[in-house]
């Protein structure tokens, strides 16, 4: 089912079918189809690729299409990366001088905005020539030094209309961006560039998406050398934008559509109403994993018992083999 019938289904059911409504049912089937995906994620959306990391780098940003990380290996040392969320504490002397050497550690960090922070100033472009949407940066500048300035630093947010495909130039110097957004979804992806770094980019926005967001990793030892590293991941699923549009294959429609109306109905403060559809969109997964897990096993084809020692009773064992 494309997003427009999985719609049409939430307001049979519900018996609300106001047309002004159908963005939010829209935003809560995309919320819906995403939890479908952290339950009960398939193998499609997993993958892996291979990533360098460069020498004297504590941190290390992932493409926005990455939802989780499942497993690092260290190619170049042959080695697995583990998880912890606590070197800092575990080995402060090794963490708080960055000590060089191989990565044996890694603690994820959550989304930020770019890729890396920024040494000029940024500017921005979208990717079809009708797009003028504004879009709504922030993040930290240093201020002027000027007397009595308490902080390095100032945290600021610039507003600009973008121009097609002219690049539009942000008039802050930011030495960190800590968010990036957009007013309207457009035709186009925006892309951000930093000046500073012979024009090298920084940021993108989706065209399907309102903000800007990397998954990030930090080392623990801060590599010496480029390190290449394997990459085992979890795809971010792509929101629904058009009702045109379907969600993957392995996305269950009954699932999806039973999470959107207890969002529904969660919005109206109808919260028994929306425990009881939360429990049908549960029983349907349930259901469908374990016919995955059955999947190419029959019931009606169960391995038959033999007695011990191999010894086969023609009243218990009928047909042979």
């Amino acid at each position: 089912m494309n997003l427009g019938a999985l719609i049409d289904a939430c307001e049979r059911r519900t018996g609300f079918n106001d047309p002004f409504f159908r963005t939010e049912w829209r935003d809560f089937v995309n919320e819906a189809v995403r939890e479908f995906a952290r339950r009960y994620p398939w193998p499609g959306l997993e993958d892996e690729f291979t990533h360098v990391a460069p020498g004297g780098q504590r941190f290390l940003t992932f493409p926005g299409y990455v939802e989780d990380i499942l497993d690092l290996h260290d190619l170049t040392n042959h080695a697995h990366i583990d998880r912890d969320g606590e070197f800092g504490r575990q080995a402060a002397r090794t963490f708080s001088q960055n000590t060089a050497g191989r990565p044996v550690m890694y603690e994820p960090l959550g989304d930020v905005a770019v890729l890396n922070d920024p040494v000029g100033f940024v500017h921005f472009r979208s990717a079809n020539e009708s797009d003028t949407s504004v879009v709504f940066v922030t993040g930290l500048a240093a201020n002027s030094g000027a007397s009595g300035t308490p902080l390095d630093w100032s945290q600021q947010t610039v507003e600009a209309s973008a121009n097609g495909q002219t690049p539009v130039t942000l008039s802050t110097l930011f030495t960190r961006i800590t968010s990036v957004g957009r007013e309207t979804n457009t035709a186009g992806d925006y892309r951000f560039f930093d000046a500073g770094a012979a024009d090298a980019w920084i940021s993108v926005i989706p065209a399907a998406e309102l903000d800007a967001r990397f998954r990030r990793i930090q080392f623990m030892r801060v590599p010496n050398t480029a390190v290449s590293l394997r990459v085992r991941f979890r795809h971010r699923v792509a929101r629904l934008v058009t009702e045109a549009q379907a969600p993957p294959p392995a996305v269950d429609d009954d699932f999806v559509i039973n999470q959107s109306i207890a969002i529904y109905q969660r919005e109206k403060e109808q919260f028994t109403k929306a425990q009881v559809y939360e429990q049908k969109a549960t029983g349907v997964a349930a259901t469908r994993s374990n016919k995955e897990a059955n999947f190419g096993e029959s019931h009606n084809e169960i391995e038959p018992f033999l007695p011990l020692g191999g010894v086969v009773d023609d009243d218990n064992w009928r047909g042979g083999w």
